[in-house]
């Protein structure tokens, strides 16, 4: 009887160990997941800020190239 209760004992053992490595490994995944959408996040902005400031300058030429046309009309 006393072994039953030993290896009883050692399942429950095992099986909280168990336990406690799968959350553990749960959280580092959402540590890792965290970071990945954060850098994922991080680089839509940059990709956003280059194209608007493509689109800013693509308006600067062509307010430029209107400028000049003008210009050159009125000489």
């Amino acid at each position: 009887m006393l072994e039953i209760k030993i290896v009883r004992g050692r399942w429950a053992s095992l099986a909280l160990g168990a336990a406690v490595a799968r959350s553990r490994a749960g959280g580092e995944m959402d540590q890792e997941r965290q970071a990945y959408e954060s850098q994922l996040s991080q680089s839509q902005r940059q990709i956003e800020a280059r194209q608007i400031e493509a689109l800013q300058q693509k308006n600067i030429s062509s307010l430029n190239t209107k400028r000049n046309s003008k210009a050159a009309k009125i000489f």
